[in-house]
């Protein structure tokens, strides 16, 4: 599975994680952003502005499908 990360997306195979304001979108799912990872769900979640502020860490993990990609 290939994941690659840049200044501005999250690519996840084919899907792309794309940052909002308030989101990190990937096509029709949110990735919610937690301590440990981002979480990709079937719902609409907001992301606080405080949470945003917070730099993600030089180690991050995206819960995505049966896959734990460490990033």
């Amino acid at each position: 599975m290939f994941v690659e990360m840049t200044d501005k997306i999250i690519k996840v195979t084919d899907r792309i994680a794309e940052t909002t304001d308030k989101v990190i979108k990937v096509m029709d799912r949110i990735a919610v952003k937690t301590d440990k990872f981002i979480k990709v769900t079937d719902r609409t979640s907001k992301v606080t502005d405080e949470e945003l502020a917070v730099p993600i860490p030089e180690k991050i993990y995206i819960a995505y499908s049966n896959y734990m990609i460490h990033v």
